[in-house]
C-alpha cells in the first residue's frame, strides 16, 4: 500500500489520494482540475487499511474571491486504471454522490 498523508479527525481521518494521471491544472475556465488535486478518501480512526470505495470529491464553487467545495462521495476504484489516452478528466457526474454533511468532520472546504 502506498503512503497516505492523512489529516486526523475525531473518528475519522482524511487521507490525500494525488491524481496519479495527466491534468492540465488550468484553473482559467473552471475548477474541474483542482477538484481533481483535493480527493481524498476516508477511513474510521481505528481503521488500519484504506478502502478505496469511501472516496471524497469536493465540487469546488467561486464567490468574490473564495473557493468552497461542497462534499461529495465516490468509489476511488473507479480511478484504478489510467482513462483512455488524451482523457483528461474521466469522473462522469453519475460518478459522483451527495453525502449526509453530518457524517464527516469536513463536509466542505473554504480557499480564501
Amino acid at each position: 500500500m502506498r503512503p497516505f498523508k492523512c489529516l486526523e479527525g475525531p473518528g475519522k481521518h482524511w487521507c490525500h489520494v494525488p491524481y496519479p494521471y495527466d491534468i492540465n491544472r488550468d484553473i482559467s475556465a473552471d475548477l474541474t482540475d483542482l477538484e481533481y488535486d483535493l480527493m481524498f478518501v476516508w477511513k474510521d480512526a481505528t481503521d488500519y487499511g484504506i478502502n478505496m470505495w469511501n472516496g471524497v470529491y469536493y465540487r469546488l464553487s467561486e464567490d468574490d474571491g473564495i473557493l468552497t467545495g461542497e462534499l461529495l462521495e465516490m468509489d476511488m476504484d473507479l480511478l484504478s486504471a489510467p482513462p483512455p489516452k488524451g482523457e483528461l478528466r474521466p469522473l462522469r457526474p453519475q460518478d459522483l454522490h451527495e453525502s449526509d454533511p453530518a457524517s464527516h468532520w469536513l463536509p466542505r472546504i473554504v480557499i480564501e
